[in-house]
């Protein structure tokens, strides 16, 4: 199954996606003495159906052996749709769940598994153009027929 290296590429997709459950995204420190602080990782229900598309996109990609095309717009669109996804959880947790104000007295402070979202389009941009790469030498070895 690993014949050719856009595979490593969208396999560790799955293994960002995995680890996505023990790193902790934002944690709610508080900003007076006596108050719990708030912890916020990837199994967090809003965060893990944000996230949930992207793994589909990259088990979709990996079963989809010669057909090129089909490929290279699966990880398009898993490029596009995980930085959605990174904004759309930097937003959930800035204005949602992490509002510093006087009432509540929490600060909110992003950890660094948030930006372990940002290697999702990485990896998906390096999968697609291994695609193409290969895509192109199997032309080319059709025109030497």
């Amino acid at each position: 199954m690993i014949q050719r290296i856009q595979t490593l590429y969208l396999l560790g997709v799955l293994v960002v996606f995995g680890l996505m459950f023990f790193v902790p995204i934002a944690k709610e420190l508080p900003r007076y003495q006596g108050n719990s602080l708030i912890l916020i990782t990837g199994t967090d229900k809003v965060v893990f159906f944000i996230q949930l598309l992207i793994p589909v996109f990259s088990i979709m990609t990996l079963y989809m052996k010669g057909v090129f095309k089909s490929q290279i717009n699966f990880c398009t669109a898993g490029i596009f749709y995980s930085l959605f996804a990174f904004f759309l959880v930097r937003k959930y947790i800035h204005i949602f769940d992490f509002q510093p104000d006087a009432v509540s007295g929490y600060v909110e402070e992003t950890k660094w598994g948030l930006y372990l979202l940002l290697i999702y389009p990485i990896l998906f941009f390096l999968a697609a153009r291994a695609i193409k790469k290969d895509e192109q030498r199997v032309r080319a070895a059709d025109r030497l027929r």
